[in-house]
């Protein structure tokens, strides 16, 4: 299956039949030319397995990399001291997960390219859109503030920030407490990052949700600058996204381990990015639900029904 998924980027794999790693069955293996070896385990408890193993490749072939693929592994070996332990460069849990991170050990100059977003085709409008609101010169912030804290409270996240992403920046327009970073120096004290390095950005490319439930987990954010920059262990993002289609940001809930969102978390989420446009624009995006018409009075009413 890894092989397949490979071969589908444009990375040739070879997949090598299944084997006890003995010293017999490591010296059989042909791996000249071979830039990295994949082994994968579906055992619990593999650890001395992989150690016995990295040992005896990198004695035959020191220059190739080794990625490890844990499909039933505990956790404790995830862990970065653990991963060196066992010799490997590289331990994935997922096939999404080692494609991306095999992509990134081969050529990983591209890989950084991986952190950049790509604009909308909308993004001159969107950006026009956005500065007509007015909202980047700090006038909404206490109100913007108050919501981020209300999700940090709702979603129990260590705290929640409001995005808003012009042609080239990304403003921290409401967060639930007090961050580090870079802040703007016009008197409206707002984080601000370049929009490049923001992984918001990925929302406003996308136009949908993003959820990245472990950020080590992830090649593509593992050391994005914001997630470094805030300690951020996971990330769910749901885009500001006016009625015409236009995404100003995200409103994104953070924490500094890795977690999931349930589909009624992130159905909340939405709802609350939703309230946010509302504040921003002054526009109701949801449609108000028609209400039954009114009854015509009868001559019945307030009078004794007979029994």
């Amino acid at each position: 299956m890894l092989a397949h998924a490979l071969g589908l980027t444009g990375l040739a794999a070879v997949q090598r039949r299944e084997g006890v790693v003995t010293a017999q069955y490591v010296n059989k293996l042909d791996l000249d030319g071979i830039d990295i070896v994949c082994l994968s385990y579906f055992r619990r408890d593999p650890a001395t397995s992989i150690k016995t193993f990295c040992k005896r490749l990198r004695n035959r072939w020191p220059k190739c990399k080794v990625v490890i693929a844990l499909w039933n592994a505990p956790e404790s070996l995830l862990e970065d001291g653990a991963i060196n332990a066992l010799g490997a460069d590289e331990v994935v849990t997922t096939v999404r997960e080692a494609v991306l991170r095999i992509q990134r050990m081969i050529a990983p100059e591209e890989a950084l390219q991986m952190q950049i977003a790509d604009a909308p085709d909308n993004d001159t409008e969107r950006v026009e859109a956005l500065l007509a609101t007015n909202v980047l010169d700090g006038h909404a912030r206490e109100d913007l503030d108050s919501l981020a804290k209300r999700a940090a409270s709702v979603f129990d996240v260590k705290f929640a920030v409001i995005s808003a992403i012009d042609a080239n920046d990304e403003y921290i327009i409401g967060q639930s407490v007090d961050l580090p970073g870079t802040r703007t120096r016009d008197g409206t004290d707002m984080i601000t990052m370049p929009r490049d390095e923001a992984i918001c950005n990925h929302v406003v490319a996308a136009g949908e949700r993003l959820v990245v439930s472990d950020t080590l987990r992830d090649p593509r954010f593992v050391d994005h600058p914001a997630i470094r920059l805030w300690d951020t262990g996971s990330y769910a993002g749901a885009p500001l996204k006016t009625a015409d289609g236009k995404v100003f940001g995200a409103f994104c809930l953070l924490d500094s381990e890795p977690r999931t969102f349930s589909d009624e978390e992130l159905t909340l989420l939405d709802s609350m990015a939703a309230d946010v446009v509302s504040l921003i624009t002054g526009d109701d995006l949801v449609d108000t639900p028609a209400q039954p018409p009114e009854r015509p009075p009868t001559n019945t009413v307030a009078q004794r029904v007979p029994d």
